[in-house]
């Protein structure tokens, strides 16, 4: 059945624009979750089979139920159902899904849905102005993902150095629920007690902790046990509850089966006369000796003072404050508790994210979250989350590819290797070693499986390597999230590799369009063909852009890849070497990017790499022609 435009409930979902629409909600919807609705909707009432949807949606042979049961997470989080209570899908464990919304082909709408058809058709024509901000909000973002290894999560773990464990069982994976007190569910008490426990939780050797990040974002109410079980690829749930009575924190721990929700062991605390953090770090310890009698509570040096903790957690998990106002109230507890983990670990991320954002200027940022991680680096030598920090640090802000490369292949031998940072693998695909940046993707994802910038590093791994097929295929999963701009720039080097002349003057044309060229200019542009008309196209950008990099809304490498596409040898050139001045984070990439494909043998281009600490170009990605030929 050939289903276009249907109604399911009150929804409207149009096909061929990727649609979901009611009144005023309009969500564009990732492609396969359109498909995935559309499968369903052709069986209403009736369970449509794993293996149905298998063939049908992802046509394959072979998808696992955590990929599924994602899909279908994430299709109900659009049609704001509940898999506890479902209005729209059902699920059957062992036998698949089933549309229990009422469905019927697209006529008049129900009396609560609006005009579903009224969309704006003038979203792409956008002003300049907006246009500008869409590109700089997707330029600093690209830059905030590669430096999330900085800043994992508003307060990062206190890590420890594992301990040898004796005990001889121990479950293959599991997962920390979040923690939300009943007494307030807003209360910074549960994320930093989820915090000191997860902190703990990864340095056992023998246990896989998975999805730490994935459902500190996840909205509630959380699917339910079996569905979060299959999600996240785990055979243990741990649920942490806190209360408090009578000024006391009671808290009861409990480790579940997903799948039937079977109690497979349940521990109780109660502060009495600890402080706050005292107990968490109890509760914390005690749930480690659970999996191993003969785990030992560390000696901590450094306390804080009850009331200043509760200061602390309020300003720590507060992100809506201005920036400079929140890094100034950190400052003030240095004074007293200068031995602080969580503070110092704090201070690393607030400093680092005030130097992307502008808030500071970047040298400045950069220096204090320097100075805070070195602090941080004596205080715990051996921990794999502070190694990888360092690691990025040396590769983004200091370009010491040795150094980095060292410090991330120290966190990796660590007992428990921890997160997977995007600063490890793009070193690996800089180095040309692109096999074991992908292996370190597909272990990044085992332990975060809803993090959905692991597609965004997927793509670009591809994109690095010009593997055209791939690279489009992964791009298709991102397209809902890029404004069309991105997208342009992203298929165009993929296009120009494949030397598809006739999609690389369609792309000219619409940047072209979007960056609101006079009709004259776009209509000399049609009369040019091969490297005349990408020439002229990136040079009338380059003139329009110009004025916005001056104003710092592009950071000087972006402006270097349309120098280049443009063909304009004296502008890339001065935009690295601008890059290189400002100690831009991103340069350290730029050998990869394919706009500079045809510059890799310029010996201006060997000047640039040889001051990024790169001597010589990888032999997977080298390149011996100038340019692929162009149409004449």
């Amino acid at each position: 059945m050939n289903l276009r435009k249907i109604w399911v409930g009150d929804w409207l979902v149009i096909e061929s624009e990727q649609r979901i629409v009611r009144g005023d909600e309009n969500t564009k919807a990732e492609p396969l979750l359109i498909s995935l609705l559309l499968r369903l909707a052709e069986q209403p009432g009736q369970v449509v089979s794993k293996e149905a949807l298998t063939h049908d949606v992802w046509a394959c042979e072979f998808v696992t139920d955590q990929v599924m049961a994602v899909a279908v997470y994430n299709l109900r989080k659009i049609l704001g159902d509940n898999a506890k209570e479902p209005q729209f899908i059902q699920t059957l464990p062992r036998r698949g899904y089933r549309l229990i919304a009422p469905v019927r082909y697209f006529e008049e709408p129900p009396e609560s849905a609006a005009n579903p058809l009224d969309l704006d058709e003038t979203q792409n024509q956008t002003p300049i102005p907006e246009q500008t901000q869409k590109r700089r909000k997707a330029w600093i973002l690209a830059l905030a993902a590669c430096l999330l290894v900085a800043a994992l999560s508003p307060l990062l773990p206190r890590v420890l150095a594992a301990k040898n464990s004796t005990h001889p069982v121990h479950p293959p994976s599991m997962a920390l629920l979040p923690i939300h007190p009943s007494f307030d569910p807003q209360n910074p008490l549960g994320p930093a007690l989820y915090t000191v426990i997860q902190g703990e939780l990864e340095k056992m050797p023998d246990i896989q902790l998975v999805g730490a990040q994935s459902l500190i974002k996840m909205p509630e109410p959380l699917p339910s046990l079996n569905e979060l079980g299959q999600m996240l690829g785990v055979n243990q749930l741990l649920r942490v509850q806190l209360d408090k009575r009578n000024s006391e924190l009671y808290c009861k721990a409990e480790m579940l089966e997903p799948q039937s929700g079977t109690l497979l062991w349940k521990r109780e605390f109660h502060s009495g006369e600890m402080s706050e953090l005292h107990f968490q770090r109890h509760v914390a310890f005690s749930i480690c000796s659970v999996f191993d009698p003969n785990y030992k509570s560390p000696n901590y040096q450094a306390e804080m003072d009850p009331q200043t903790y509760r200061d602390f957690l309020a300003v720590a998990y507060d992100m809506q404050q201005p920036a400079m106002e929140r890094i100034a109230k950190l400052e003030s507890f240095l004074a007293e508790n200068e031995n602080f983990f969580m503070l110092r670990m704090e201070l690393v991320s607030a400093y680092l994210f005030a130097g992307i954002y502008g808030q500071l200027p970047r040298d400045e940022a950069y220096y204090h979250s320097r100075q805070h991680l070195e602090k941080i680096r004596e205080m715990e030598p051996q921990s794999s989350s502070v190694l990888m920090m360092a690691g990025s640090f040396a590769l983004f802000f200091d370009w010491n590819i040795a150094e980095a490369k060292m410090l991330f292949e120290k966190a990796q031998t660590k007992e428990s290797v921890g997160y997977c940072f995007f600063g490890h693998i793009e070193l690996e695909a800089l180095l040309g070693n692109f096999d074991e940046a992908s292996r370190l993707l597909a272990q990044a994802r085992m332990r975060e499986p809803l993090v959905t910038e692991w597609d965004t590093l997927d793509f670009y791994l591809s994109f690095y390597e010009l593997d055209t097929p791939a690279a489009f295929q992964k791009l298709d999963k991102l397209r809902a999230k890029l404004n069309e701009a991105t997208i342009l720039f992203r298929e165009y080097p993929l296009y120009r590799e494949n030397q598809d002349q006739a999609q690389m003057r369609r792309i000219e044309n619409r940047l072209l369009e979007l960056n609101e060229n006079s009709p004259e200019i776009i209509a000399q542009h049609k009369t040019l063909s091969g490297s005349q008309a990408a020439h002229f196209c990136f040079n009338e950008i380059l003139k329009t852009d110009q004025e916005a990099a001056e104003k710092g809304y592009y950071p000087p490498v972006q402006m270097a890849v349309v120098a280049a596409y443009a063909g304009n040898d004296d502008d890339v050139f001065r935009y690295l070497q601008e890059a290189l001045l400002k100690k831009d984070p991103r340069l350290i990439m730029a050998p990869l990017y394919p706009a500079f494909k045809p510059y890799r043998n310029n010996p201006k281009f060997h000047e640039v790499r040889a001051k990024l600490g790169l001597t010589a170009l990888p032999e997977e990605i080298a390149v011996n022609e100038p340019q692929a030929k162009e149409e004449k």
